[in-house]
């Protein structure tokens, strides 16, 4: 009985609502640096029409890379717990999260 709640637990310990939590602050971030960078290309292409440019590999790896590692911590910010037979999602509260969220908070005022 106590192996059956302990593999319960552990497994309820990671839901898949805690990943959709990152994945869509990725798309959300990944939307705006695509939209970025298709503003880049065009600027280059007014403003230097017969210069050959190879941007766009560059501006797309960006974009994706940028907005992965931006949302990492999206991904540890929820927490489930097991609360007789309820599961509940909640944040996280801990100094390395309130730290992220005052980062952000200010990268987004700045």
């Amino acid at each position: 009985m106590g192996v059956d709640v302990f593999i319960k637990k552990s497994y309820l310990n990671y839901t898949p609502l805690q990943s959709s939590y990152g994945f869509a602050h990725i798309g959300r971030v990944g939307s705006v640096l695509m939209t970025l960078s298709v503003t880049v290309e065009r600027f280059f292409a007014v403003a230097y029409p017969l210069e050959e440019k190879n941007l766009k590999m560059a501006l797309i790896v960006f974009s994706v890379s940028g907005s992965v590692l931006y949302n990492l911590p999206r991904f540890f910010e929820l927490e489930t717990k097991v609360m007789g037979k309820e599961v509940v999602v909640h944040p996280v509260s801990g100094d390395n999260i309130t730290v992220w969220r005052r980062l952000d908070s200010l990268s987004l005022t700045c």
